[in-house]
């Protein structure tokens, strides 16, 4: 905690005018005060006896003398320094006489305000939680904190709980979309403080991994690369192709992401997929790929079409042929 703005308050600055505090010369003795070094807090405004112990004649009298106002409480990060001078010069202001009064302790006494964090790591949870509520979290989309929150930092010590609520999803096109969370802290209808946090939208892309050590020149294939599903911020463009059967013009690491840019497609001249050949038909989008088994029932290279059978005999489809031998179907045939 930062203790850095230090109040002190002089006895000149709490006096005023407020209904006399009798029965201390009534009660025919003294009123003893300790005060403590240092206290903290968890009230909005100071009492004496949420500073000083006191004791008294009686009951009453000593619950009246602790009644007297001291003022406001300090603010988080602020400390606030009381001499007894200053006490008694609030407790003179409300009528006691200052010789009937017995010091003991520290000369003055330190104040702060009683706190607790909130960890920016529930605050988070929190957040994700409203997204998930408001149906924002789907097998097409995601959404990633823009920052993480910081710490907050709440006054007192009471039983706390999180109100997250999601806020409207902008769109500033080319789907991005941004979303703001806002968490409230709260001790039962009262909210002690609050903070915002923004998410930005990711989509799913399929992107190429490759599964060992891939030297400049060797051919791209699914034994020695995968397809895996990442989230970006944009969807992805409808013109990508995985880099099967293209040429690496670089080596590529176990892990490391794949793409076209570093590979060359030179188009095989010689036929890919021959009739009667059994191969796999492949159909995939975003975050999903399904594969089936066929039978060809045409020669074909290379982005040609081609009639396959699927091996359940009942229909035909016409598909496109991929460099590493699968076929893409694009239409059935009964």
């Amino acid at each position: 905690m930062n203790h850095g703005l230090l109040l002190t308050l002089t006895a000149a600055t709490l006096l005023a005018t407020a209904p006399a505090l009798r029965g201390a010369d009534e009660a025919g003795g003294e009123v003893h005060i300790y005060v403590p070094r240092t206290t903290d807090v968890s009230v909005a405004t100071l009492t004496l006896g949420d500073l000083c112990v006191v004791r008294a004649g009686d009951e009453r009298l000593t619950a009246r003398i602790e009644s007297v106002a001291m003022g406001r409480a300090p603010f988080l990060e602020e400390a606030l320094v009381l001499d007894r001078a200053t006490l008694l010069a609030r407790l003179g202001s409300e009528g006691l006489d200052p010789a009937a009064i017995r010091w003991t302790g520290a000369p003055s006494i330190t104040v702060r305000r009683r706190q607790q964090t909130v960890p920016a790591a529930d605050l988070l949870a929190a957040a994700q939680r409203a997204l998930a509520d408001a149906k924002l979290l789907t097998d097409t989309q995601t959404w990633e904190p823009v920052a993480t929150p910081d710490d907050l930092r709440i006054p007192g010590t009471a039983d706390l709980t999180l109100h997250a609520a999601c806020g409207e999803v902008r769109e500033p096109g080319a789907g991005e979309g941004r979303v703001e969370v806002r968490v409230s802290v709260r001790t039962g209808e009262d909210e002690l403080g609050h903070t915002r946090v923004s998410f930005r939208r990711l989509h799913p892309h399929e992107q190429a991994f490759a599964l060992e050590p891939i030297e400049a020149g060797a051919k791209i294939t699914p034994r020695n690369c995968e397809l895996r599903t990442v989230w970006r911020p944009r969807t992805q463009s409808p013109d990508w192709r995985a880099p099967f059967g293209m040429t690496a013009t670089r080596a590529f690491a176990p892990d490391e992401a794949v793409d076209s840019v570093r590979a060359t497609a030179a188009q095989p001249a010689e036929r890919i997929v021959r009739k009667g050949q059994n191969l796999i038909m492949v159909v995939h989008g975003a975050g999903f790929r399904v594969t089936a088994l066929g039978v060809a029932l045409q020669d074909g290279r290379a982005g040609e079409l081609i009639r396959v059978r699927k091996v359940d005999g009942l229909r035909d489809v016409v598909g496109r042929v991929s460099l590493d031998g699968t076929v893409t179907p694009i239409c059935t045939q009964e």
